[in-house]
């Protein structure tokens, strides 16, 4: 199936582009973060993928969550667990929810 056509017929859909495009851009994103040495260790200063899950946030409203929640999911799960990981999504959903 041509990819441009599955775009097109389901560009109205709510699962079409807020489900896809977080499981696909979150693990990119994640290695773009801005770091910093001060004292004994490095230092985040830009954490790029929550600035993404807020701009998602933007763009979709509420249709991005099930998009954001599977993301964070395939994330964390893998390095983490399960218990680690459902903290991990409550995490970023809070503070994206109450932006």
């Amino acid at each position: 199936m041509n990819i441009v056509y599955f775009l097109k017929n389901n560009k109205d859909r709510w699962w079409a582009i807020p489900l896809i495009l977080p499981l696909i851009l979150l693990p990119l994103l994640s290695g773009v973060n801005t770091y910093t040495q001060l004292g004994d260790g490095p230092v985040v200063l830009y954490y790029v993928p929550l600035f993404f899950l807020l701009a998602m946030m933007l763009f979709y409203g509420f249709a991005a969550l099930p998009g954001i929640v599977l993301a964070v999911f395939f994330r964390y799960y893998s390095s983490v667990g399960l218990f680690e990981a459902a903290a991990s999504i409550l995490h970023f959903i809070v503070p994206v929810v109450l932006s």
